[in-house]
């Protein structure tokens, strides 16, 4: 068969080659109308031509993996039968298989690679058996029309933005097998209500809104994109990265003084987000955490601030005011652009003259030396 880069035997439709083992990783980039594949002991036979036309195919008993990308760009598959004997989904496997409505994967499967299923537009459910134990990061990446999904409690771990834009999930239950869960797993997910946790779960819980914590609750992971006004709980001393990120319907949030830092892009694109409440205790936020924030028109930062990320308030157009509690300045990075592209007539407030000179001659901060004024 060809390789990507050129080199090996092509194939005419219809021919024949021999496998020198009986376990058989199946890579297709031949793709035709109809695509099957049949297996006599070695020997794997084939036909087709064009990745773009295949609408169905069915591989044959004996495969155990389907291998990395191997039916990358078949826009046009439809049907896809896999028999009991195949193990794993490599990474890529159905990428861009945008035709693809539904997909029934054999109990004999143990994993789903990386980006599996990323981009399969029109898929709208997928059931996982319960021999799978790890799901691949962005297995289902930007499976937009995918309403609901099943996780089993063989799972053990779900890997990073495993469901990123799956904008019609509404809701998803972690089973008491996970103890492993990526960043920004439901990054996106714009109809998601509610995030369950299985009581049982050793590494992670849930409340009754819908929103994912570490066991002890000392670590928010993940709100549901749903969610509208939250009190963070005094639990709570880090609040992850991405935790709220495009949160659109999110109006205000209350920070408590528990919680120590803020992680990057923690509520990045809140378009809806008009009050914020940093209670005395956080130390840090990170990179790009207001990004977007679009109607937040003013902010206060509290004393026990030491360090703002990059471009932490870029972006935020209404923004007009941010009122610095303490005289001693946050480190910024040198070009941080941290407020920049805001609210014309934009100001920094710190509490004295002393603090504005303080602010004035520090790194990252003498960019801003025309907005910082006192109160």
């Amino acid at each position: 068969m060809t390789k990507t880069d050129g080199t090996g035997i092509s194939y005419a439709s219809g021919a024949t080659f021999t496998m020198g083992t009986a376990n058989v990783t199946l890579s297709a980039v031949w793709v035709p109308t109809s695509l099957t594949v049949s297996s006599s002991g070695t020997s794997i036979a084939i036909s087709g031509t064009s990745s773009t036309t295949i609408v169905s195919a069915t591989i044959p008993p004996g495969v155990t993996s389907i291998g990395d990308a191997a039916f990358d760009g078949c826009t046009a598959l439809t049907n896809i039968s896999i028999p009991s004997s195949v193990t794993s989904i490599g990474d890529d496997a159905f990428v861009l298989c945008s035709a693809l409505t539904s997909i029934s994967i054999p109990t004999s499967v143990t994993s789903i690679g990386d980006y599996a299923f990323c981009d399969c537009y029109a898929l709208t459910s997928v059931s996982i058996p319960s021999s799978v134990t790890s799901i691949g990061d962005g297995a289902f990446w930007y499976c937009s029309a995918l309403t609901s999904v099943s996780i089993p409690s063989s799972v053990t771990s779900i890997g990073d933005d495993t469901f990123f834009y799956c904008t019609k999930l509404t809701s998803v239950s972690i089973p008491s097998s996970v103890v492993s869960i990526g960043d920004g797993v439901f990054e996106g997910c714009y109809d998601l209500t509610e995030i369950s946790v299985a009581a049982g779960n050793p590494d992670y819980a849930s409340d009754s809104l819908g929103v994912l914590f570490n066991k002890t609750e000392t670590t928010l992971i993940e709100a549901p994109a749903n969610i509208t006004s939250y009190t963070i709980p005094t639990s709570v001393t880090s609040i992850g990265d991405y935790a709220f990120s495009e949160c659109f319907s999110l109006m205000n949030i209350n920070i408590p003084s528990s919680v120590t830092s803020i992680g990057d892009h923690a509520f990045d694109g809140c378009t809806a987000l008009t009050s914020v409440n940093i209670s005395l205790g956080v130390a840090s936020i990170g990179v790009e955490v207001f990004s977007g924030c679009v109607a937040l028109p003013s902010i206060s930062i509290p004393s026990s601030m030491t360090s703002i990320g990059q471009q932490a308030f870029w972006d935020c157009w209404a923004l007009t005011n941010i009122i610095m509690d303490g005289s001693t300045p946050p480190s910024l990075p040198v070009t941080s652009e941290a407020f920049d592209k805001v609210a014309t007539g934009f100001r920094i407030h710190v509490p004295s003259s002393a603090a504005v000179a303080a602010y004035d001659a520090a790194t990252g901060w003498s960019s801003y030396s025309s907005e910082i004024v006192t109160p």
